[in-house]
């Protein structure tokens, strides 16, 4: 029987799935650079041999292109791209994320994450629901009995 990295492996070179071989090229580039710039990449991509690199913020963008100290920004860009050529140089199969040029931008919107919101409460009710309601209008009426309930509820 066949172990799984071999299944994986298999169907990563597969021309079909170049996107998969594109992907965890991206994620090795990315986990060899510097954290401050590791930090703030949403995605990446290539097209006709540029680079193109999302940051999460502007911050990050400015950092990059550095407008102030244009030897500062010469030299990020060519650190990834000796990066790059090391990272091709040890596993072959990034080949094909080669750029020659490196192009940066930001995106309005910040990284997703699917991380689930507990919405429960993370404390004792202290309230048994024990209070007089003495509204005379119904509509408020209700809004209490109804925070009442949730209270109880809350209590068990």
């Amino acid at each position: 029987m066949k172990q799984a990295k071999f299944i994986i492996s298999h169907i990563s070179n597969n021309p079909l799935y170049s996107n998969l071989q594109k992907a965890q090229s991206y994620k090795k580039l990315i986990s060899f650079m510097p954290a401050t710039i590791k930090d703030g990449i949403s995605y990446m991509y290539n097209k006709n041999n540029t680079l193109f690199i999302a940051f999460i913020h502007q911050g990050y963008w400015m950092e990059f292109n550095n407008f102030q100290r244009k030897y500062q920004s010469q030299y990020k860009q060519n650190y990834i791209k000796n990066t790059l050529s090391r990272l091709i140089k040890l596993d072959p199969t990034c080949k094909c994320i080669w750029a020659d040029s490196i192009k940066a931008f930001y995106i309005n919107s910040p990284k997703t994450t699917n991380a689930h919101v507990d919405t429960l409460p993370r404390f004792l009710e202290r309230s048994c629901g024990e209070f007089k309601n003495q509204t005379k209008d119904k509509k408020l009426h209700k809004l209490f009995e109804d925070i009442r309930e949730i209270i109880c509820s809350n209590k068990t």
